[in-house]
C-alpha cells in the first residue's frame, strides 16, 4: 500500500536535521522504506507499483523544486515569507546529535536561498525580510523554556539559532501593521553580529503576569490605565525576582 506520509515523511531518518538540507537541495532523490521505494521529483512522488502521488501542498512548492531555489526567483513576498518560516520551523524541530551543529546543519540552504533572493542573510535571518524573520518565538507547549546552546564563537540572542528547541513565528497579517522601519543589520565589518534599531523604554506601566505564560502591559496616563501589549519571556526566568527589570522592547 502507497503510504509515503508514514513510510518517509514520518521516517526516523526525516526527524534529523542534516537530512533536510540533503533533501531540499537534491533535486530526485530515491527512498527506500521497509515497505517499498519511491522516487520523487518535483513534479511528485512515483511509487514502485507504478502509482503516481502529486506533489500538494502550497508549502511544498518551493521545496519540491527540481532545480532548486528557481521557483524562488519568481515568488512574491508573501509566499517566500510562508516559505522561509515553514522551513525554519520545521528544521527547528528535527533532532541533532551535537546541538552546536544547528547554526551550519542548514547553512548550505540558507546560503542559496539568499542568493536566489539577492538578499543578505545573517545567523538564519534574512535582511530582506527582518521584521517577520525576528518575530519568532518558542513553539509550544508553553511550559517547555528554551536554553541557550554553548557555541565556541558567539551566535547574537537575536537569532533563533542561539537556542536550543523548536520555534514559531508569529503569523501578522499583511497590510496591518505598521512596522519600525529603523531596524536594520550592522554592516561594518567586524559588527556582523549586531543590529542597528531605536530603543524604547516603557514609562508608567506595570506587568500583569496571565496564566497562558504572558505578562500584560497597562499603561497608565494620568488616571487611565489602558492595556498596551502583552511579553512573553521565552526563557527560563524562575531566578528572577522581577520581572519590572525588563524595561526596553
Amino acid at each position: 500500500m502507497d503510504d509515503f506520509n508514514n513510510d518517509v515523511e514520518k521516517a526516523e531518518l526525516n526527524t534529523r536535521a542534516w537530512v533536510m538540507q540533503e533533501r531540499v537541495l537534491s533535486g530526485r532523490t530515491i527512498h527506500f522504506s521497509a515497505n517499498q521505494t519511491y522516487f520523487e521529483c518535483g513534479d511528485g512522488v512515483r511509487c514502485e507499483n507504478l502509482t503516481m502521488m502529486k506533489s500538494s501542498g502550497r508549502r511544498n512548492f518551493f521545496t519540491l523544486d527540481p532545480k532548486f531555489p528557481n521557483r524562488l526567483k519568481f515568488g512574491k513576498g508573501s509566499r517566500i515569507i510562508e516559505f522561509l518560516h515553514f522551513l525554519i520551523e520545521d528544521y527547528t524541530r528535527r533532532g541533532l546529535s551535537v546541538n552546536t551543529d544547528r547554526a551550519i546543519a542548514i547553512s548550505g540552504l540558507l546560503n542559496f536561498i539568499a542568493k536566489a533572493l539577492d538578499s543578505v542573510v545573517k545567523f538564519g535571518i534574512f535582511g530582506d525580510y527582518l521584521h517577520r524573520n525576528l518575530l519568532w518565538q518558542r513553539a509550544t507547549p508553553i511550559d517547555r523554556k528554551t536554553g541557550l546552546i554553548e557555541y565556541d564563537s558567539l551566535i547574537p540572542t537575536w537569532s533563533w539559532m542561539a537556542y536550543d528547541g523548536a520555534v514559531q513565528f508569529l503569523d501578522i497579517p499583511f497590510g496591518e501593521v505598521e512596522w519600525m522601519l529603523k531596524i536594520r543589520f550592522d554592516m561594518k565589518k567586524g559588527h556582523d553580529r549586531g543590529l542597528i534599531s531605536e530603543m524604547w523604554r516603557l514609562q508608567n506601566y506595570r506587568l500583569e503576569e496571565k496564566q497562558d505564560g504572558r505578562y500584560e502591559v497597562y499603561a497608565a496616563s494620568g488616571e487611565r490605565v489602558s492595556e498596551a501589549g502583552w511579553i512573553q519571556y521565552d526563557v527560563d526566568r524562575s531566578g528572577d525576582s522581577d520581572v519590572n527589570v525588563e524595561r526596553c522592547v
